[in-house]
């Protein structure tokens, strides 16, 4: 059985997923990462896994965090997981679809804040921002994001 985390963000785990207990009864766990020399944004999933993991070795026993570093697109990686080849977890958007194929596990991730954004100005924008004072002064402004 695969997991899928969601709320946001989901965590998903394979219906095949029975997670393969290696010597010594350890329980595998294989997830997909990017290279860590090119993304680093899985490091605080992969952190957030391995805390879990550590929290119920002493009521679940020792496990072996494996990470998969072959490139992969997210329908592949969805693939792969469904079958259950090369990962065992993986943390992704949910949708109805994902949810029937997978096995979801509603933890949010992100604590609902993958929706927001951080306002950035220009150092020299700054005097005009600290005059604004109601959403009126701000809708005159141009924004992008991205």
């Amino acid at each position: 059985m695969k997991l899928l985390i969601t709320a946001l963000l989901t965590l998903c785990l394979s219906p095949y997923l029975s997670p393969i207990a290696i010597a010594e009864e350890q329980l595998l766990v294989r997830y997909h990462q990017s290279p860590r020399d090119i993304d680093r944004r899985d490091d605080y999933f992969v952190a957030l896994l391995e805390l879990a993991l550590r929290k119920t070795e002493n009521s679940d026993g020792p496990y072996l965090l494996v990470s998969n570093e072959r490139k992969m697109t997210q329908q592949r990686t969805l693939a792969n997981l469904e079958q259950g080849r090369y990962l065992d977890v993986v943390w992704t958007m949910t949708s109805a679809e994902r949810e029937q194929q997978l096995l979801p596990v509603r933890i949010p991730l992100l604590r609902g804040l993958l929706g927001h954004r951080v306002f950035i100005i220009r150092e020299e924008d700054r005097q005009l921002f600290e005059q604004i004072t109601n959403v009126e002064d701000l809708q005159q402004l141009k924004a992008g994001q991205g």
